[in-house]
């Protein structure tokens, strides 16, 4: 089972700049690798890489391993849709694996950036240390809210699968997120009210329109979808603990009656 971990990163402020740079040049990288093999009509790794690797290196001055990586990113958006040609974000995700990311125990990571490796510290909560040395594969750069993160690939061992003795039905909705068969239901109100206390708040953020007021909203910016996960999730955990308490499964939608 793959699991993903988030390891925040202490850039000093010139090597933030920097990573910002990387981020850059990087996705600027993969969007011209894109184009190329999208115009070429080619979409595999080795034709994506004949086409664009040399102007990549020459043109956005990225190391030989970024350089494989961007064509590598632009080759995994077409092997989801040959038919339109993506076009990246100037910062997002920059893909890293064992020949450009090296950790330097536990408290440093080496990152290759466009003038070099830089070794930048990182700091992360006990859940990621008790998994740490689990890191497998590559990783992903990325930046929220002015902070840099490292989002690590770990394998877990799979749970031997246990006997189940029935099923727990879960009817899926927008009045009540989620209802079992047995009549429990799950509201979706708080989310219906955060989700009216944030439009008016931003209504009257945006009629201010002055500075203090565009600083309130870009704060704001991304609440009420973190909200609505957070609740979705404490609903399923509360849901599968239920299932697993009981020697159950968790059957989805599709249930005839449960309205009943």
């Amino acid at each position: 089972m793959k699991l993903t971990i988030q390891l925040q990163l202490l850039p000093t402020p010139s090597q933030a700049e920097l990573l910002l740079a990387t981020m850059t040049r990087f996705n600027e990288a993969a969007s011209f690798a894109a184009e190329q093999g999208f115009t070429a009509g080619v979409f595999s790794p080795p034709s994506v890489h004949k086409i664009a690797y040399q102007e990549i290196r020459e043109r956005f001055g990225l190391g030989a391993q970024l350089a494989v990586r961007a064509i590598g990113k632009a080759v995994e958006c077409f092997s989801r849709d040959k038919t339109v040609c993506p076009v990246f974000l100037p910062l997002g995700a920059v893909t890293y694996d064992q020949r450009n990311l090296a950790f330097k125990g536990l408290d440093k990571v080496s990152l290759a950036t466009l003038t070099g490796r830089e070794v930048i510290g990182m700091v992360y909560g006990e859940y990621q240390r008790e998994r740490f040395d689990r890191i497998k594969g590559q990783c992903d750069l990325i930046t929220r809210g002015g902070k840099f993160y490292l989002l690590a690939t770990i394998d877990l061992p799979e749970a031997p699968p246990m006997p189940v003795k029935d099923f727990v039905g879960v009817d899926l909705g927008i009045v009540n997120l989620a209802t079992t068969n047995d009549g429990e239901a799950f509201t979706g109100k708080p989310t219906d009210r955060y989700r009216r206390r944030r439009t008016t708040a931003r209504k009257q953020y945006q009629r201010k329109g002055t500075k203090n007021a565009r600083r309130r909203l870009r704060l704001m910016s991304g609440r009420q979808r973190r909200f609505q996960t957070w609740q979705n999730h404490n609903i399923s955990k509360r849901i599968v603990g239920k299932a697993k308490a009981l020697g159950f499964g968790i059957a989805i939608e599709d249930l005839k009656g449960i309205r009943d």
